[in-house]
């Protein structure tokens, strides 16, 4: 952190207690930390409250991160299937394998390469991708309307959260101009303030959650399914800890067998998966082609001699010619 820049004032390295102090700062998510109590800040926020406290959380666990000189693409990605303990990666002779760490009673014996891992996730990802360009529109037009309702109940619920930290903010002010005229003591303020700030801490958690969701769900649906359409393109472009990141967003498991892929998708991965197995089954792709083309008889049909026949079988239906012409 040092060599990439990170000084104090007078352009020394940063002691490790100053920077345990960063880390447990709640200024960086909107909140300002005074004789002991918290209250809600108006500055910017840095930081989103759930990455803080996940932040907390490795701080105060006993059982912390270990440093790793070797970053490999499946590290703590994938696992053992039959024993479920992880997989060590190792370099040797050039090559990337993993393999099982036998801490548990278990019978795999078989060294797997990385790339041959790689190739397996590959093939997973173009199963995903829907060949048809017809249905891709279909597709795309049924997650916008399954998306509709939700986007506008996260909307409304904004609004209403925006109205109450309105009226949580104008009591707080209300409150301290009381304070300074004289007519509340500093204790009956100290006890409302407190719980005033307490309830705005939340309800703007709350609302950030919803704006920050608010804002990427009208995409979310259809970024997965970009993904799954361009999935295997954007993988091979991306860097190793972008790979890492692609494989965590589509896979929920992974587990290796005897060099075997073991898999189980993100729900929505999951949906997208099972609709392109329908749809480019070879039944959907021949009912699309004859959808596409227009019928026309390739000749005229003369029904002049079946006439009689139909008449005869359907008078109520067709009767003949009456006196009232």
């Amino acid at each position: 952190m040092y060599e990439q820049g990170l000084r104090n004032i007078n352009g020394k390295r940063i002691i490790k207690t100053r920077i345990h102090e960063y880390l447990s700062d709640p200024f960086y998510i909107g909140k300002n930390r005074w004789k002991g109590q918290i209250t809600a800040g108006r500055h910017e926020v840095f930081i989103t409250e759930d990455l803080f406290n996940t932040v907390q959380s490795i701080l105060r666990s006993k059982n912390t991160p270990k440093y790793s000189k070797h970053l490999f693409l499946f590290t703590g990605v994938v696992k053992c299937d039959e024993c479920k303990g992880s997989i060590t990666w190792e370099i040797h002779k050039g090559h990337i394998y993993g393999h099982c760490n036998h801490y548990h009673a278990c019978s795999q014996k078989i060294w797997s390469k990385e790339d041959s891992v790689e190739k397996q996730i590959i093939a997973i990802v173009e199963k995903l991708q829907i060949r048809n360009v017809r249905i891709i529109d279909w597709v795309r037009k049924a997650l916008k309307e399954h998306h509709k309702e939700q986007i506008e109940y996260q909307t409304s619920s904004v609004n209403e959260l925006n109205q109450t930290a309105t009226k949580l903010q104008k009591r707080l002010d209300e409150l301290y101009d009381d304070k300074l005229d004289g007519v509340i003591t500093h204790e009956f303020y100290d006890r409302k303030n407190k719980k005033f700030s307490d309830e705005l801490i939340t309800i703007q958690s709350k609302l950030k959650k919803l704006t920050d969701n608010n804002s990427v769900y009208y995409q979310l649906g259809l970024n997965y399914y970009d993904l799954a359409q361009k999935g295997k393109l954007i993988y091979n472009k991306a860097r190793l800890d972008q790979k890492r990141q692609l494989i965590r967003i589509i896979f929920k498991e992974l587990y290796l067998n005897e060099g075997k892929l073991v898999y189980k998708l993100k729900r929505a991965f999951e949906i997208l998966g099972d609709i392109a197995s329908i749809v480019n089954s070879s039944k959907v792709e021949k009912v699309v082609k004859k959808e596409e083309s227009t019928f026309e008889p390739e000749e005229k049909i003369v029904m002049t001699s079946q006439m009689p026949v139909f008449l005869a079988s359907c008078p109520p239906l067709l009767p003949r010619l009456d006196s009232n012409q």
